[in-house]
């Protein structure tokens, strides 16, 4: 079963800003990397909400810091 958090992401796929934080969290995934910080700060508030809500749901323990604007990502 696909989540409606994680499904939502598609209808970013195109945007390059969102296909470059995606990517470099999948790379992270597949190096098998605990934790990993994302530089978020290009992307629209609207697709940072939504990229969060999905991680969260997905169970990955998600932090922002908004001075840096960068979205701390860790995996269990």
């Amino acid at each position: 079963m696909v989540l409606a958090s994680v499904s939502k992401l598609n209808i970013y796929s195109g945007d390059t800003i969102f296909d470059r934080v995606y990517e470099e969290f999948r790379a992270a995934q597949e190096e098998g990397v605990l934790s990993i910080e994302l530089d978020i700060s290009n992307l629209e508030n609207e697709i940072r909400l939504d990229f969060m809500t999905a991680l969260v749901d997905l169970g990955y323990d998600v932090g922002y810091s908004s001075e840096e604007e960068v979205l701390e990502v860790w995996y269990e």
